[in-house]
């Protein structure tokens, strides 16, 4: 069944691109707070930068900061806000996605999956409807120039690097990259709230099957114009800081997204609502466990990971992927159902 507020079958090129980022955890935190000691969360005048104001073991005040990102970006995301920039340089834990130590290897370790995936029995081609295999040979310009042995998620990378590359917006001038490179100006170490295992995991996704489902439907309808407009009309929106819009954007309404297609009942033979949770095809199951191990299974964790950093006190500054502090599955509303945010 669908978890609480999931979408079946979000924009893959869009998720893919700017949301990923990845750790499950089977349960929250089952601390009991009396309500005046839960953490209070403060939206601050920064774009996607929030605050989190709790207390330590030892009953004495604590502070999270949360500044969401975008993975790409252009030269208007700075200068970064003072604000934003003081709670940077003064806290006293720095946390990203991957932390400083395993970035380092998460180049090395890509390289790694790309040399597993190739197979010279598979055929990319041959694999995809002819529809989705005349638009990938579009993309490459021609049949003869499709590299036709690789895993498909290779071919989805490669469609992201191209729709990166022509929106103009560029992975070194993203958030993440910032920071991260202040972080070590500053002799500082970056903490992970994932692990290289779960981030390598994440990007050559499922099997062969699956990773052929996404790339299926990225290309049937794929009108590379179109697409690329998508990516810069997201980026202008987390640019000026709309929340609600974002997310509507990124993961779209559940009904838009569910597979066109006739289901029957095994026992009646009758018609089956699509949107019916006792039925989920194939291909909407695996949009919703995409889901759900790439957002709600990593939130589930996150939030974990901040009710602890707040009970360990000082000061800590998160930054990481904003689709994951937006919307109903959103950190803050995990930590809200644990009993750890007001």
């Amino acid at each position: 069944m669908f978890y609480k507020g999931s979408k079946s079958k979000p924009k893959i090129h869009l998720l893919l691109l700017i949301l990923a980022g990845l750790i499950f955890t089977s349960c929250l935190s089952t601390k009991e707070y009396p309500d005046g000691l839960k953490a209070c969360l403060t939206k601050c005048q920064s774009r996607f930068f929030w605050r989190i104001d709790g207390t330590d073991k030892r009953g004495k005040p604590s502070t999270v900061y949360i500044q969401g990102t975008y993975h790409i970006g252009d030269q208007r995301l700075y200068p970064v806000d003072e604000e934003v920039m003081t709670a940077f340089r003064n806290s006293d834990r720095l946390v990203a996605e991957v932390s400083s130590a395993e970035s380092k290897n998460l180049e090395k370790e890509i390289s790694l999956l790309y040399v597993k995936s190739y197979n010279p029995e598979n055929n990319i081609l041959e694999a995809l409807s002819p529809e989705a295999a005349k638009n990938l040979a579009y993309l490459y310009e021609g049949e003869e120039n499709v590299p036709l042995h690789w895993e498909p998620w290779i071919y989805n990378s490669s469609i992201n690097a191209s729709l990166n590359a022509a929106s103009g917006l560029k992975t070194e001038l993203g958030l993440d990259h910032y920071f991260k490179q202040e972080a070590s100006k500053m002799k500082k170490e970056v903490l992970g709230l994932d692990s290289l295992e779960t981030q390598l995991r994440l990007s050559r996704y499922g099997d062969y099957e699956s990773q052929l489902i996404f790339l299926e439907d990225t290309m049937t309808d794929f009108p590379f114009t179109k697409n690329v407009e998508d990516l810069i009309k997201v980026y202008e929106c987390y640019l000026s800081g709309r929340e609600e819009e974002l997310d509507r954007l990124v993961f779209g309404d559940e009904e838009e997204y569910l597979p066109e297609t006739r289901l029957l009942d095994a026992g009646t033979g009758s018609d089956i609502n699509p949107s019916s949770e006792t039925y989920i095809d194939e291909r909407t199951q695996l949009y919703t466990n995409y889901y759900r191990e790439v957002f709600i299974d990593r939130n589930f964790s996150w939030a974990q990971q901040i009710a602890a950093f707040l009970y360990q006190g000082k000061s800590t500054f998160i930054f990481a992927g904003a689709g994951h502090f937006i919307g109903s599955d959103s950190v803050f509303q995990l930590m809200r159902e644990a009993g750890d945010l007001k």
